[in-house]
Formats: C-alpha cells, structure tokens, sequence
C-alpha cells in the first residue's frame, strides 16, 4: 500500500487488519528512519495522522520494482507460452468484467 495522502493510523491499522499498537511500533521505527512523518490532531495532541516523506515515497517505489522483478523472474519468466497466454486472459475478463 502506497500512501498518497496523509492517513489516519486507525484507517492504516485497518487496512493493514493490524492492531494499532502494532502498527504505532512499526511507524516509530520508520519514522526513526525518516521514511515517515506524523501528525498531531485534535486537542490533546496525539499524533494520529501518517504520511510518507519524499524518501519514505523512493523507498517504496524501489521496493515496488525489486517486487515486481522478482515476481517477473521467479514466476512469469517461467510460464509456458500457454501458461501465459491463460493468465493474460483471465487478469483481461477480471479488469473487464468488474
């Protein structure tokens, strides 16, 4: 999940089907890595919001092709051209069909 937008931690928590405390963990430790920054809102200052910084986007954005490469290598590259052809088609009918 890429964020574009600032998020609350409770709507990450639930995306994630985390439990918050969890996912505040996980958050100190990318913040501490400058690949985060939270918000404070409301009147007693919690820090409730999240967003990616510029090098918290680079990071994903690595991450997302080293994925995409090694779904390409250990899977795709290792269809038949059948295999591949079935799978095209069926990702095709669920884009379309939806």
């Amino acid at each position: 999940m890429t964020l574009r937008r600032p998020m609350r931690v409770g709507e990450l928590a639930d995306a994630l089907d985390w439990e918050k405390s969890r996912v505040a963990h996980l958050l100190t430790r990318m913040e501490n890595r400058g690949l985060v920054t939270r918000t404070e809102a409301g009147a007693t200052g919690r820090r409730t919001g999240v967003e990616l910084t510029e090098e918290g986007r680079r990071t994903a954005e690595r991450a997302t092709l080293a994925h995409g490469a090694n779904i390409r290598r250990f899977a795709l590259d290792r269809l038949t051209p059948d295999q591949a052809a079935a799978i095209r088609s069926w990702s095709e009918h669920l884009l379309t069909s939806g």
